[in-house]
């Protein structure tokens, strides 16, 4: 984890300064969504950062059951990251630590414990909250032969999640800093 902790903050520090992808997500445009990839010797670090709304389909708390079912359904699918973000085989890629944020998730347990309270009584929490909220998922490779990395397929990414229609990816590799914009007519990074 400690090499995620160093990565991303480096990953992101030109980009911020540069007002570019890594600000993207500040303005909060649904469909669209930020990747940051940092490859270093044989630690691959992913971060990526999006509307809910992208993702999850909506992004207020989850009032029902089954909005409550279709979150915990997406927040499964970030957590196996190969099929979002798959490196070549050659690669040998494989997960060594995951973190998975959002508002939404922290929510969908404690009102999921919840859901037998007494609707009638005085209360002070908001069933209709609303609001921006946004989902960030973090993850550490280790490749075992990182000089088979020399791309990362996104297809899966946009086939699971199909409100999202743009990602914004700032990478550092071995060929120094570059900027990308994937769709799903063309998903996939360079190295």
């Amino acid at each position: 984890m400690s090499v995620l902790r160093f990565l991303i903050p480096v990953l992101c520090l030109p980009a911020v300064l540069a007002g570019g992808p890594a600000n993207a997500l500040s303005a909060h445009e649904h469909g669209v969504a930020s990747l940051n990839v940092a490859l270093q010797g044989n630690s691959l670090a992913i971060e990526l950062l999006s509307p809910a709304a992208s993702i999850a389909g909506f992004e207020h708390l989850p009032a029902t059951a089954a909005e409550r079912q279709q979150l915990q359904q997406q927040r499964e699918v970030l957590d196996g990251p190969l099929a979002l973000f798959a490196p070549p085989a050659a690669a040998q890629c494989q997960v060594m630590a995951r973190s998975i944020e959002s508002e939404l998730f922290a929510d969908t347990a404690v009102a999921a414990a919840s859901d037998d309270h007494d609707h009638d009584h005085d209360h002070d929490h908001d069933h209709e909250a609303g609001g921006h909220r946004d989902i960030r998922a973090a993850y550490s490779l280790h490749c075992a032969r990182p000089a088979g990395l020399s791309w990362l397929d996104l297809s899966g990414l946009f086939r699971q999640f199909p409100d999202l229609q743009r990602l914004d990816v700032q990478i550092v590799g071995p060929n120094g800093q570059q900027g990308q914009t994937l769709t799903p007519a063309s998903s996939r990074i360079a190295f």
